[in-house]
């Protein structure tokens, strides 16, 4: 999340597309869905959503946060789900294609 802070700081531009460096199956399929629905629905986050829970590192936010997430840290929390939820929120239901969300995190994981 301190990544994620420091990104905000440094972002010139009004949103920050959040994605994990481990999964080499995201598309723009993906992207564009945060894209449109962040344009339709005007909150702060839009972050996939697998039918049954979150996956809060696939997500774009408003640049605007900063504060937001600033003040989280400072008060000790770490669970970006829950700092989620503080803020105005839209899901993006990726369970129909659910190998967007595909970790790939040791050598056995490569045979998907």
């Amino acid at each position: 999340m301190a990544g994620i802070s420091k990104a905000l700081k440094v972002c010139s531009t009004p949103y920050l597309l959040v994605l994990p460096c481990d999964s080499p199956l995201i598309d723009t399929a993906l992207i564009d869905s945060l894209i449109e629905k962040m344009g339709v629905s005007k909150v702060d986050i839009c972050v996939a959503h697998d039918g049954s829970i979150m996956h809060a590192t696939f997500a774009l936010m408003q640049t605007k946060l900063e504060k937001s997430l600033e003040e989280f840290l400072g008060e000790g929390g770490r669970k970006m789900a829950l700092w989620y939820r503080q803020q105005s929120l839209e899901r993006i239901d990726v369970s129909s294609y659910l190998e967007v969300l595909t970790n790939i995190n040791r050598p056995e994981d490569f045979n998907l």
